[in-house]
């Protein structure tokens, strides 16, 4: 069972402004049937990303219990209305990456690769898969991947913004076939707890520029690490007056 909670802080004025960008649609009011046809894309969108993130963790969900893999998703918000990407552009841009560097190749599906440390995929329509591969030892390492998750957020941010794709990414951290397991910590730090879950795949979060990215990273593995035991708390940007 995956989580049906999609993304949590996607604002319906960031589906307003990609329906403009998208269908040069033009509203100066906002009237109740625009309202409805934005809400309507909202839904339709969330149920997309989650039907699209659900079909690609499967791939990853085996029955061999000695490896776990965490997965990184980024997906712009227009990606199910975009055919295709510049792949050379993709390519110069991926080649003046850390993280995301490797030996890119094409195939049916975009641009794939072997990097660093992971296996990396960028979709025709844009959308970024980072698969990393683990042993399992009895505990999950999650500071490793929360670390590589935001050299991810931030290389993929500058990717996008030299592919020009500039409207919201909502990024997905998953991670599989860790039931049974607890998190792994310096010796002494914490007394943590086995998680039950095999699947560990909290809500993903809309990033629009690298100023989220320190914040919207802490939030997406605040659940992960509560799941062990570990008390952690969002952390809220308090300059929108909330």
């Amino acid at each position: 069972m995956y989580n049906t909670n999609v993304i949590n802080n996607l604002d319906l004025n960031d589906i307003k402004n990609m329906m403009e960008e998208q269908f040069d649609w033009k509203v100066d009011s906002m009237d109740f049937k625009d309202m409805k046809i934005i809400y309507d894309v909202y839904i339709e969108l969330q149920d997309g990303i989650n039907n699209y993130r659900c079909k690609r963790v499967q791939k990853f969900g085996c029955e061999d219990k000695s490896i776990h893999y965490v997965i990184f998703h980024a997906i712009p918000i227009d990606a199910f209305l975009r055919s295709r990407i510049d792949y050379k552009k993709a390519m110069t841009s991926l080649n003046n990456k850390q993280f995301l560097i490797g030996s890119f190749s094409l195939d049916f599906e975009g641009l794939h690769g072997e990097g660093t440390s992971s296996h990396n995929r960028l979709f025709k329509n844009g959308i970024f898969e980072v698969v990393i591969k683990y042993e399992n030892r009895g505990k999950v390492n999650v500071s490793n991947p929360k670390i590589k998750f935001k050299e991810f957020v931030t290389e993929s941010l500058e990717v996008y913004s030299e592919l020009g794709i500039s409207s919201p990414i909502v990024y997905f951290v998953t991670f599989t076939n860790v039931e049974g397991q607890e998190m792994a910590t310096k010796p002494g730090d914490f007394d943590t707890t086995i998680t039950e879950r095999n699947i560990l795949d909290p809500a993903g979060v809309a990033i629009k520029d690298k100023n989220q990215v320190d914040n919207e990273v802490h939030n997406i593995f605040v659940p992960i690490v509560n799941d062990f035991g570990i008390n952690d708390y969002y952390i809220f940007d308090e300059s929108d007056g909330n």
